[in-house]
């Protein structure tokens, strides 16, 4: 899973975990969940957001960018 920031990580992993534990017990199935790789929010450099932005600004692209939740 992806997420802008840890928060928003932990909260999509507990709603998975949830989704699995709830499916489990209504198919009477055992699981067992493990984490092999866990790694920060990824966080843009802002000069080169900048220069990306600006380059695609120049030619005519629009710009969307999501905001900090």
């Amino acid at each position: 899973m992806r997420a802008l920031n840890g928060d928003d990580l932990q909260i999509l992993t507990d709603e998975a975990e949830t989704i699995v534990k709830s499916a489990a017990v209504e198919k009477q199935l055992k699981f067992d969940i493990s984490y092999i790789e866990q790694f920060p929010a990824t966080v843009n450099n802002e000069e080169c957001l900048e220069a990306i932005e600006k380059a695609a600004v120049k030619n005519g692209l629009t710009v969307k960018t999501p905001g900090p939740s």
